[in-house]
């Protein structure tokens, strides 16, 4: 489970470029996205925006990605 305080460090950038991420993922992808290919697109678009460690916020990302799914939310 992802802590409370690793989503709110995310967040703070998530909605400057949520909409940016969802469309280059669209242009890529043509059929169902893994929770692997989007936090890694979503951790690339984050990392392009501030100065952060990827790979942990790709593995921080994929764990928010399989719980929001698990609950049905995406």
């Amino acid at each position: 489970m992802v802590t409370r305080n690793e989503c709110r460090a995310l967040l703070e950038e998530w909605d400057k470029v949520t909409k940016k991420i969802r469309h280059k993922v669209e242009l890529k992808e043509t059929g169902p996205i893994s929770n692997q290919k989007l936090a890694k697109y979503l951790a690339e678009e984050l990392e392009e925006h501030s100065d952060v460690d990827t790979e942990r916020v790709k593995n921080i990302l994929t764990k928010a990605i399989i719980d929001l799914r698990r609950a049905e939310r995406i």
